[in-house]
């Protein structure tokens, strides 16, 4: 049953047969079009959707009018200042990794020469055969959930190499190798096992924490992007979990208050 006034009333509806054989009526999805906005609301403290919607509609049941027109932000609330949430993005570096990574490159100069410049590499067609180009870019500080190495030395040397990686606390993740005169080149693809590890158990008890809303993890960044409640989660406590996994951080906290949105024209349903 919907109201007089419910978006959902005038729908079309459809019939379907639930797991026990027995006819069930649904309405299909609303659709929603963006409407032109009216005008950019900045949001203040202390806002809320039904009170803006009062301000400009006079109902303050057309809340959802703009939700609506904001898809960018996936729920009512977090178009708004939600006082004791927090979003909150966190650039880390694992304590010790970067010892482990100039350790791994001093040995692999020991026994080859060693490029750690960010490498893309990339097909050439000639004569109907595929050969392979590497380019070099701007160096890049290294991940400890990713990086790439180039090594090139006499082939004979390959295990000395892959020894080289695993003994220092590396795991091969991919290779890829091409003849530059009588020498190998390889470009090794490599993680840092320890430190791969803290993360995956940082990001497991990070979402088992009372009061942690949402983590998402960005490897390619090593970044994570943590909402939590700071009424139930103390900023400290939070930042105390972070480095008990072994990791240093940057934390940048985003405030909604400020934040412009959309408030369309009042429609009529």
């Amino acid at each position: 049953m919907f109201s007089k006034g419910s978006r959902y009333r005038n729908l079309s509806e459809s019939v379907f047969l639930t797991a026990n054989g027995e006819r069930a009526i649904g309405k299909h999805l609303r659709l929603i079009r963006l409407p032109e906005s009216v005008v950019l609301h900045t949001v203040a403290g202390g806002d809320r959707l039904d009170l803006l919607a009062y301000k400009y509609y006079g109902d303050t049941t057309k809340w959802w009018q703009i939700s609506d027109a904001n898809p960018d932000r996936p729920f009512p609330t977090d178009l708004l200042d939600t006082g004791p949430i927090v979003e909150e993005l966190f650039a880390l570096t694992h304590a010790g990794f970067e010892v482990r990574y100039a350790n791994l490159i001093t040995a692999l100069k020991n026994i080859a020469t060693v490029t750690n410049d960010r490498i893309s590499y990339f097909d050439l067609q000639e004569n109907s055969n595929s050969s392979v180009a590497f380019e070099f870019l701007e160096p890049v500080a290294p991940s400890f959930l990713e990086d790439t190495v180039l090594v090139i030395f006499p082939p004979a040397d390959r295990p000395l190499v892959l020894t080289a990686i695993q003994s220092h606390g590396f795991h091969r993740l991919s290779s890829f190798s091409f003849l530059q005169g009588v020498n190998l080149a390889e470009a090794f693809t490599i993680d840092d096992v320890a430190a791969k590890q803290s993360w995956n158990e940082l990001v497991a008890a990070l979402r088992e924490t009372p009061g942690v809303l949402q983590v998402d993890s960005i490897p390619l960044e090593t970044t994570l992007s943590i909402s939590y409640n700071r009424s139930m989660l103390d900023p400290e406590s939070l930042a105390s979990l972070i480095k008990t996994k072994g990791f240093i951080f940057e934390r940048t906290q985003f405030d909604r208050v400020g934040r412009k949105i959309h408030v369309p024209p009042n429609q009529i349903v």
